[in-house]
């Protein structure tokens, strides 16, 4: 086997220079023959290491991470802490970040929502008070990322003033602080399964993240040998009794003031988690568009609420309808009403028997009976016997009628970006706005407001009524707009019948 030497990098400029020996992938190096002349490797390894700087630029890698066993031997002797967001999409109370808090010793979670990071410094003096006030501990050592959270000057201060060690880890090195990182995925994990197979809307992950949380800290744990984080911390077993099935269908009793002595008394609502602060149930109510802290809940834990049968026709990520679950408890109105006084049948109505009501015989109103034979009926007079049928081409109108009423267009962007259907016509609203360059960015002058804009969104239906696409527009808020101020033109994608008879008759007269 022979080697071409013209390969291999001068180390001189010179014709007579020898090359540099040839460098294996450990480092070590191969000695060959001078230059020019073909020839064999003598076959000699030196394990010496080989100072090449073409290999340290072309081979050098990461340092391995040295996994650590130490523990705190107490709690709060070490705290983990790292922020998470931002979320693709914001919860009901706006919050698209969550920070977590791990006590190395129990392993125990603590996690907050934020609405920003800028949250994290309030959050975290809410902690510490926590921490000092419930286990009379103040936190010796604090290990985090070097987010801009974390290195700010009043919260740098705020440790130093509680005497508390700040631990930072390099900069794009989220294995020194792999304790919060693993757990992140473990959270993340837990709340994609809950959210997955529940088919509840993302809006609600942040209630999903507390859930986990709180399931998380009551499950044992290999690193801890199998303990529970709950039982480490508070040297006490976790009652287990209060845990339900996320996302089933639960009953809330409404409060007095939010009902009468006739209306429903309880909510149909969906099971998201537990009270933080009392041993009360989390519950979301569609109908009221709100969440609902009680605990006076009954469950259906086998029946998950958004799989119910009857809401197979509602939009997964839109939690408002539920009233066709009752439809079926109630007489149609239509029953009572346009209803011929002539047409009334002549026996009383019959009620029935599992109202547990006394029934009186009715009395015969029938006239006795008479050996005179019943005059004849003048077949003229009679009124006509055939069942009157409504009009065919109605059944149409009606079909259609009833496919627009099923059809919910959601009233905010809020409500909109929950359902995938919506965010698509969103983004080709912002992308043909973007492709027709519609505005210039400028800096707003002094003295003067920004003019607001709103969604508007409609479900285009064909002839037959079915859907034919979701349509979402962007409107600015004309009517705080003033004219020669605020705008010198108009412009309107539709034009008017008049303007195009004006067009046309110019163009004919002027050929």
């Amino acid at each position: 086997m022979s080697f071409d030497l013209s390969l291999f990098v001068s180390t001189s400029s010179s014709a007579s220079a020898s090359f540099s020996p040839i460098c294996t992938a450990d480092g070590s190096q191969l000695s060959v023959s001078s230059v020019g002349s073909i020839c064999t490797p003598s076959g000699s390894v030196s394990s010496a290491p080989l100072n090449c700087v073409s290999c340290k630029h072309g081979k050098h890698i990461a340092l391995p991470y040295n996994s650590s066993d130490t523990r705190a031997s107490v709690p709060f002797d070490l705290i983990h802490s790292d922020v998470w967001g931002p979320a693709s999409i914001s919860t009901m109370g706006g919050f698209a970040y969550y920070v977590v808090f791990i006590d190395d010793f129990s392993r125990f979670i603590w996690v907050y929502l934020l609405q920003s990071r800028s949250a994290f410094y309030t959050v975290y003096v809410e902690f510490s008070t926590m921490v000092y006030t419930q286990f009379s501990k103040t936190i010796k050592n604090f290990r985090s990322d070097s987010g801009g959270e974390y290195i700010s000057h009043i919260f740098r201060a705020l440790l130093k003033i509680h005497g508390t060690q700040h631990q930072l880890s390099y900069p794009y090195t989220p294995q020194q602080n792999d304790v919060v990182e693993g757990k992140h995925r473990h959270i993340l994990d837990t709340i994609r399964a809950f959210l997955l197979s529940s088919s509840v809307p993302r809006v609600f992950w942040g209630e999903t993240i507390l859930t986990s949380v709180y399931i998380i800290n009551r499950l044992p744990l290999a690193i801890l040998n199998n303990s529970i984080p709950f039982a480490s911390l508070y040297d006490a077993s976790p009652d287990y009794s209060s845990l339900r099935v996320f996302s089933s269908t639960c009953f809330v009793l409404l409060p007095e003031r939010e009902r009468d002595k006739l209306s429903a008394r309880f909510a149909m609502c969906i099971f998201l988690g537990y009270g933080l602060q009392q041993k009360e149930f989390l519950c979301f109510d569609p109908v009221a568009n709100k969440l609902r802290i009680s605990r006076n809940v009954t469950f259906w834990e086998k029946v998950p609420f958004y799989l119910l049968p009857q809401n197979t026709s509602q939009s997964d990520n839109s939690p408002v309808g539920v009233f066709d679950l009752f439809l079926d408890l109630f007489v149609p109105l239509s029953s009572f009403v346009e209803q011929d006084v002539g047409s009334l049948p002549a026996t009383p109505l019959s009620l029935e028997p599992s109202l547990g009501l006394a029934l009186v015989p009715p009395l015969d109103s029938s006239p006795p009976p008479s050996s005179t034979p019943p005059l004849p009926v003048d077949p003229s007079s009679r009124y006509p016997t055939r069942v009157r049928q409504p009009p065919a081409h109605r059944h149409d109108y009606e079909c259609y009628f009833s496919a627009l009423c099923s059809i919910h267009e959601p009233s905010s962007y809020r409500e909109a970006s929950s359902d995938p259907l919506w965010q698509k016509a969103i983004a080709e609203e912002l992308h043909a706005l973007t492709k027709t360059r519609t505005w210039d960015l400028v800096s707003l002058p002094p003295g003067k407001s920004v003019i607001g804009c709103k969604w508007i969104f409609k479900v285009k239906t064909t002839a037959d009524g079915s859907v034919d696409r979701y349509k979402a527009r962007l409107v600015a808020k004309g009517y705080t707009q003033e004219c020669g101020i605020d705008y010198e033109e108009t412009f309107t994608p539709v034009a008017r019948l008049t303007s195009v008879r004006l067009l046309i008759a110019l163009a004919a007269v002027r050929q």
